[in-house]
């Protein structure tokens, strides 16, 4: 199978080059400056200003996109670069849920957050911690399904093809537990499986699908996204996988440029599907689509906790990507900061409050 890259053309290829080496360039000058010293510096060196629009988020894509009749996606065809004004409140946005997190780790209600947010229209993007390393736990369902996804793009009969469901404790991991079961012995379709996994985050409904998914296939959806995932087979459950990196599993499927645009699609109207309504979409209003995954791990040892939260926010197009990883000792507290944070992006971008009003 010919690999597919995460990045579609050699404009994006030099973007992301560009953008590695500008960060670096302006966390090496904040380092040495002042907060006073430093927005001086950066309003007089324009090398400087490059590199701090990159780490703000204000490197801007010119992108142009397939207008096709779907509702998920929106298919990227090609992208360029340009700098534009500086979005003061995505800044400020980001300082406010730094201090929020600030204050929540204080107050011992959270040892550490992730937070990953982009527009996804030629938008800005910022990152808190966005390289902090978690466990996965049930975010790996997301790669599953593409590798399901992937296989049936060559084979479509794949996905009606059954599958009797064996009699596996694999409830006993989880605290969210599935409003709804499978039935051990009970024959299920492939798609009724993906379905299972993502709206109810079934582990049985994984674990049989683990039964029809080559290796290779699963292995090479981390691979195509440069994801390395080499850890999980030592460490299973151990803190592998960044919120940047599992950032990227949403945006290719909002682009539409690992799976087919069907496929791209049918996997977001899945993930619209997921039935645990904590977390982002507790801080959005009712009726907003969120195409979203969850993932919770327990550390019955240290009493660690990690909940996590990762989706696609539609809205009056205008969707942005979302992600907040989390690590704590209480699941309801955690899941309550996740909330607020979605919130503060959401009301921030669409209800015309300042950044000093949704904190």
């Amino acid at each position: 199978m010919p690999s597919i890259p995460l990045i579609a053309d050699f404009a994006a290829v030099i973007l992301f080059l560009s953008g590695m080496l500008t960060e670096r360039y302006f966390e090496k000058q904040r380092a040495k400056k002042s907060a006073g010293e430093m927005e001086k510096l950066i309003s007089s060196d324009p090398a400087l200003q490059q590199a701090h629009f990159n780490k703000n988020g204000l490197l801007h894509h010119t992108e142009k996109r397939l207008r096709e009749n779907y509702t998920y996606i929106n298919p990227l065809l090609s992208c360029t670069q340009e700098y534009s004004a500086n979005p003061i409140h995505v800044t400020k946005l980001s300082g406010a849920i730094e201090r929020f997190i600030a204050e929540q780790r204080a107050a011992n209600t959270l040892i550490e957050a992730s937070v990953y947010y982009r527009d996804l229209n030629n938008g800005p993007w910022f990152g808190i911690n966005e390289d902090l390393l978690f466990s996965p736990a049930s975010l790996i369902k997301v790669p599953m399904m593409m590798a399901v996804f992937k296989m049936a793009e060559k084979a479509p009969s794949l996905l009606s093809q059954k599958i009797v469901v064996k009699d596996i404790d694999s409830y006993l991991t989880q605290d969210y537990m599935p409003s709804r079961k499978l039935e051990a012995g009970v024959q299920y379709s492939v798609y009724d499986l993906v379905l299972q996994m993502i709206a109810y985050s079934d582990n049985r409904a994984y674990e049989a699908l683990k039964e029809v998914v080559l290796p290779e296939i699963l292995e090479r959806v981390y691979e195509d996204l440069d994801v390395d995932i080499s850890k999980a087979a030592t460490d299973p459950g151990g803190n592998i996988l960044s919120i940047k990196q599992y950032g990227a599993f949403f945006r290719i499927l909002y682009n539409s440029s690992y799976l087919s645009k069907n496929y791209s699609e049918e996997a977001l109207k899945i993930l619209a599907r997921t039935v645990f309504m904590d977390g982002l979409v507790a801080g959005v209003p009712v009726g907003v689509t969120v195409s979203h995954k969850f993932g919770e791990r327990i550390y019955e040892n240290s009493g660690e906790r990690q909940l996590h939260d990762c989706g696609i926010i539609f809205k009056e197009n205008r969707p942005y990507l979302i992600a907040v990883m989390t690590r704590g000792t209480d699941f309801v507290a955690l899941a309550g900061i996740i909330e607020k944070i979605s919130e503060m992006v959401y009301k921030a971008e669409f209800e015309g409050h300042t950044v000093d009003d949704v904190i």
